[in-house]
């Protein structure tokens, strides 16, 4: 039986010269806790509000939110619903689509709020599929090609990782929210494609989903994006990202580009896999192959055993010796992943192969 194989690829975002370094400093907390107080924010002026959404997708259905801002100012990593949704020192929120083919595509990256381009960076090349990306070569220049936007009264959002020749804007222009400003992309420190989009107030990261003050996590926040778009970015504790078949062992470029081509049925082995989001240490993952009869030809359930950004699971089974060709027929992979504490299934997906 062929086994399941998980990877970690998380991304370090952090913004460029000349904006803030990876991480806060404990000083820079104690800054922010002075600006922040009682159960929202007290701002010496009111932010750009309402925040537009900054892609030109569907949260949850065509694109996701991979990462979202760190809310411990420590060693550990938890987003704002307590979640592991985040990496340690991650500044902004990352929306992500599920792969290449959606990069290609075409994705806008738009602008949240009114305000002038202040800072513009283009002309860094995007990324493999692999998610392998020369740290030597890219140097200072983490976000890629990016936009930082100021909106006044100390209030800036910048807009990461855009795809290499998309950008729209030049420093000095007025944008209004809604304007285009690039396309989504994987150039910089990226290693899947995605925009990194990030709030500041007085040069501080801001967490638009709970504004709260740092020092008090227990106080509730603000939540910045406007009120008609919330009901879209309600929070995914996992999602499936890609999955599918293959003759092979599927590694981060087939699962991050998957083909089109059709199955050719004297392949020596049949592997359904599942690319997702979102694992955490001790949930249930099952995955099974069925053959066109519905018998289980495969089957296998583990327990996840550490929070995981994105994961393959694969399983599969060689051609019998007896037969040239696999039986003529739709196959079915079937993927669930379930966590205590929920009563439905995470991620619940069945997908077909069919075989003339």
């Amino acid at each position: 039986m062929i086994t399941t194989g998980p990877f970690d690829n998380e991304t370090m975002n952090s913004m460029p010269v000349p904006f803030p370094t990876r991480h806060q400093t404990s000083l820079a907390w104690v800054i922010l806790a002075l600006l922040l107080g009682g159960g929202g924010l007290a701002w010496a002026e009111r932010p750009p509000l309402p925040l537009h959404l900054p892609v030109d997708c569907v949260p949850g259905a065509t694109c996701f939110i991979q990462n979202h801002l760190d809310h411990d100012p420590g060693p550990l990593a938890v987003d704002y619903r307590h979640g592991s949704l985040t990496y340690d020192g991650h500044k902004g929120t990352d929306f992500r689509v599920r792969t290449f083919r959606d990069m290609r595509a075409g994705v806008a990256v738009l602008a949240t709020a009114d305000g002038v381009v202040k800072a513009v960076r283009e002309g860094m090349p995007d990324g493999p599929a692999s998610g392998v990306v020369d740290e030597k070569a890219i140097g200072e220049r983490l976000a890629g090609n990016s936009v930082l936007i100021d909106h006044g009264a100390g209030w800036e959002s910048q807009y990461g990782h855009l795809l290499a020749g998309s950008v729209a804007v030049t420093p000095g222009q007025t944008v209004r929210a809604g304007d285009r400003l690039g396309l989504i992309g994987q150039s910089g420190l990226a290693q899947f494609p995605h925009v990194h989009f990030e709030v500041r107030y007085n040069g501080l990261p801001i967490d638009p989903f709970d504004a709260r003050d740092p020092e008090r996590p227990d106080v509730p926040g603000e939540v910045l994006w406007q009120p008609e778009i919330r009901p879209t970015l309600t929070y995914h504790h996992a999602g499936e990202l890609s999955s599918g078949f293959s003759p092979v062992i599927p590694d981060a470029t087939l699962v991050a580009d998957p083909a089109d081509a059709p199955f050719n049925p004297r392949e020596r082995a049949l592997i359904f896999w599942v690319h997702f989001f979102g694992a955490r240490r001790g949930d249930t993952e099952t995955i099974r192959l069925l053959d066109p009869q519905g018998h289980v030809l495969a089957e296998q359930r583990d327990q996840a055993v550490k929070h995981q950004a994105r994961t393959i699971r694969y399983l599969g089974r060689p051609r019998p010796n007896a037969l040239s060709a696999w039986p003529a027929g739709t196959y079915t992979g079937e993927f669930i992943l379930e966590r205590a504490g929920f009563v439905e299934p995470l991620i619940r997906l069945s997908k077909q192969l069919t075989i003339p």
